[in-house]
């Protein structure tokens, strides 16, 4: 007989935070790999940081074009700079941004507020009260994020699997990831 672990989950009433937090947290895990640090931010806010980035550079390029025009063409340089970042940072946000919401719509379709994941030899599945499964296997498996609101389960397609915190979800994931070899995938926040 193989070996498995299960966790079951209630999301809570309104799981909007808990999906903030995991996007957040699935977003950053490029730093952990490579053995950086990271705040538990919400995807929000990291999106509301670009859109301020977005109107300071949309400003320095209104203020160089302003001194090009009054300078006759001595800062044009300053000003296609200026005017590029302001473009690059506002594709940027607008990209995460519709990302995030087609991303929250699928979660809201798809899940309900009870569910069961499922550890085996050939992957995660995870199962909810709307009968939704989805089937990962371990070459699909990329890290696993925990933090003191969500245990955050990542894939290489874009994929999570958030239960909310608790000890024993927490024991059963560390547990579940030793037994099957993926302890180094484990990063805490």
């Amino acid at each position: 007989m193989s070996q498995f672990f299960e966790l079951h989950y209630h999301l809570p009433e309104d799981p909007a935070r808990l999906f903030d937090v995991a996007q957040g947290l699935a977003g950053r895990r490029s730093v952990l790999k490579r053995g950086g640090t990271v705040k538990v931010k919400p995807f929000t806010e990291t999106c509301r940081r670009l859109l301020f980035q977005c109107i300071a550079f949309a400003v320095l390029t209104a203020l160089a074009a302003v001194l090009v025009w009054a300078l006759h063409a001595k800062l044009k340089v300053l000003f296609f700079l200026c005017l590029v970042m302001s473009l690059v940072t506002f594709w940027t946000y607008q990209a995460g941004r519709m990302g995030y919401r087609k991303s929250w719509t699928q979660f809201r379709k798809d899940n309900r507020p009870d569910g069961t994941v499922t550890f085996t030899a050939s992957g995660i599945r995870e199962w909810n009260a709307s009968d939704h499964t989805e089937q990962f296997t371990w070459e699909q498996w990329d890290c696993c994020i925990i933090s003191q609101e969500v245990i955050v389960l990542t894939f290489h397609q874009p994929m999570l699997v958030l239960p909310p915190y608790t000890q024993e979800s927490e024991s059963t994931v560390v547990q579940a990831l030793n037994a099957f070899g993926k302890q180094d995938t484990i990063y805490k926040v």
